[in-house]
């Protein structure tokens, strides 16, 4: 895990492993090393998806498929996707080394840009692999406006081919995604790992503002049509909209402001939006409202105001009940009760629910920190949640 997680750490102590960089693909060069210790067949997807196999006594049995993602958020940690992954791996030699007899095949996959941060839409490897993928992602650019065609390119990844990852239908048999909890429910209960009973729904897009940009000495207070202070009176609106719903969370995580001069009233402002409920209705109502509350907030300043989702955003995903089992009586052969709980992030599995089930098995953080370099988990936890994921693959894949 450490090992793994020296590749793109910087001073600040945090992860910068973006997308579709050199950086994520020398981590992914590395994963394919320990796959290649661990006895697994690896190969690249024309997606750019690295997958480890391990051969069944049945190769044209559907597989079992684990794994997760390699790339960060800015400043992130070592332990969101990778334990997953390294996890998998750790299950698949284990299976190999004591000649545990299993039909199906076991695919260990590694994802391309689970994230989303760099480009101003997902890439989203998993997506490609399931067939879910937006149409116009090639299109999407980054901050220095490098297209995630471009980004391909530069990788070796021909982009007018990566529709070709799609898994042809019945190659799957399940998905199990080994994955740190994020939160403190597992904290809080006293427990190390979980069993997830699904995903909640969630959305991502863009405000837009547009006032006038002027002096900042000379235009009074009452003449001003200042965007940046609709977007923040709007920023608060969507906070107490929020609050309001109980179970919905919502994050502005990134904003722009135009010219960012300190002297001249700002004439555009952009922020991000990211909701999430167990409701795609709740969710959906929260930013029905905001817009039209910021109609009139906008109206009342001058300034204009638009809101433009990335995508449609996604659906409930239910973790299948029966794979919930499988993997509750893993845990109880390891001595621990059963515990389940919701996942409030989005992860690949989500992906895979409409080609086959899905189940993801949570492992306790450390003051529900992630996405930072606190982010931490115990080896013991690590440890406990590795062989919860060998016990359920070996039980799907006999």
């Amino acid at each position: 895990m450490y090992e793994l997680g020296d590749i793109g750490i910087r001073e600040d102590g945090g992860l910068y492993c973006l997308a579709l960089t050199t950086i994520e693909m020398t981590t992914l060069e590395l994963v394919a090393s320990y796959m290649e210790e661990a006895g697994l067949e690896v190969r690249f997807d024309k997606a750019g998806n690295l997958i480890g196999r391990l051969e069944g006594s049945d190769p044209d049995a559907a597989a079992v498929l684990t794994g997760s993602h390699v790339d960060s958020v800015y400043g992130g940690g070592i332990f969101d996707g990778r334990l997953g992954i390294l996890g998998g791996i750790e299950a698949a030699a284990a299976i190999r080394q004591r000649n545990i007899p299993h039909r199906s095949p076991i695919e260990v996959c590694v994802f391309r840009d689970q994230e989303g941060v760099r480009f101003s839409g997902s890439y989203c490897g998993s997506a490609y692999m399931t067939g879910t993928n937006r149409k116009d992602t090639l299109l999407c650019i980054d901050k220095q406006g490098v297209t995630i065609k471009e980004a391909l390119r530069r990788l070796g990844i021909n982009p007018d081919t990566v529709e070709e990852a799609r898994l042809p239908e019945g190659y799957a048999k399940a998905f199990v995604e080994l994955h740190i909890e994020q939160g403190r429910i597992l904290e809080r209960a006293g427990l190390p790992v979980g069993v997830v009973t699904g995903i909640q729904s969630q959305i991502r897009g863009k405000f837009i503002f547009k006032g006038q940009f002027s002096h900042g000495g000379t235009v009074r207070m009452e003449d001003r049509h200042d965007a940046l202070m609709a977007a923040a009176e709007v920023m608060l609106e969507l906070e107490k909209i929020t609050k309001q719903k109980k179970t919905a969370v919502v994050t502005i995580g990134s904003v722009e402001v135009k010219p960012g001069s300190i002297n001249t009233v700002p004439g555009r402002v952009e922020f991000t939006v990211d909701a999430r409920d167990k409701s795609p209705e709740i969710r959906d109502s929260i930013l029905k409202k905001t817009y039209q509350t910021g109609q009139e907030i906008c109206e009342r300043r001058g300034v204009s105001m638009e809101f433009y989702p990335f995508s449609a955003g996604s659906d409930w995903v239910s973790c299948e009940e029966d794979l919930q089992d499988v993997i509750g009586q893993a845990m109880t052969e390891c001595g621990i009760a059963p515990f389940h709980l919701v996942s409030m992030a989005g992860h690949d599995s989500g992906r895979f629910a409409k080609m086959c089930p899905v189940g993801m098995i949570f492992v306790r953080s450390k003051e529900g920190r992630s996405f930072c370099k606190e982010e931490w988990s115990s080896e013991d936890d690590c440890g406990l949640g590795a062989e919860i994921l060998c016990k359920t693959l070996i039980h799907l894949a006999k």
